[in-house]
């Protein structure tokens, strides 16, 4: 997993925004194909999901749909 994806995932919004800044990709999958933005949505985590989203994450191009 990557650090954003751990950041994700323990709901650590502080980590995970640095991450971002300092360039991290909102895009990148692990080995199961989950991205930071999956792993929010299944979280449920509305402050994730939006600074994910502000940072470029496109969760519709991952499900296919344009």
């Amino acid at each position: 997993n990557s650090p954003l994806l751990i950041s994700v995932l323990l709901r650590q919004v502080d980590s995970a925004k640095a991450l971002v800044t300092a360039g991290a990709s909102v895009h990148i999958m692990n080995h199961e194909k989950v991205t930071p933005w999956k792993a929010a949505s299944d979280n449920k985590d509305k402050q994730m999901m939006e600074l994910l989203k502000e940072a470029g994450a496109r969760p519709r191009k991952f499900l296919g749909i344009f």
